[in-house]
């Protein structure tokens, strides 16, 4: 018998593939509802801000990540959710709808960005890194000697440098 949560992630990955994102949140979120510690629950949650992400609501997206990155900090998500956090706080600037907490994670992003230690932390000595969401995005990660620059389905998304 598939559980609740298997069926919800699969439903959401179908609909992402027929580009009806609406109807894949939906799942998602009823994963979360149904099953929170489900081993579907890290994609879905980092799916789920990547919707907020895409809406436009930063807030939401920036608290999804927040939350995300406090449970489940291994998950191969965790480097991109830090870099949306800080493409939202660098580039889009939303820092009056930032709490507290996410204003220390936002520096702590940013110390680990600018720090040449960073590049192995996140990469653990590998040119590049890649995740794919439930979305069927792919964020891909590439280190160079003077930068990373992050793309999202092959075109330009980030670009940090030291």
């Amino acid at each position: 018998m598939v559980s609740d949560s298997a069926k919800f992630y699969r439903q959401a990955h179908q609909e992402a593939k027929r580009n009806n994102y609406d109807a894949a949140f939906l799942r998602l979120r009823s994963l979360l509802v149904t099953d929170p510690h489900s081993l579907y629950a890290p994609s879905a949650i980092f799916s789920t801000g990547e919707y907020y992400f895409d809406q436009k609501d930063y807030a939401d997206a920036i608290l999804t990540f927040y939350q995300y990155i406090k449970d489940y900090p291994n998950d191969p998500g965790r480097v991109f959710a830090e870099l949306i956090i800080y493409k939202i706080s660098t580039e889009i600037k939303t820092n009056k709808y930032i709490r507290f907490e996410e204003r220390d994670l936002i520096e702590s992003i940013k110390k680990k960005i600018f720090s040449k230690p960073m590049f192995f932390l996140f990469f653990e000595k590998e040119n590049s890194y890649t995740y794919r969401s439930v979305f069927g995005n792919v964020y891909t990660a590439l280190e160079y000697v003077d930068k990373v620059e992050v793309k999202r389905n092959g075109q330009h998304f980030l670009e940090i440098s030291p």
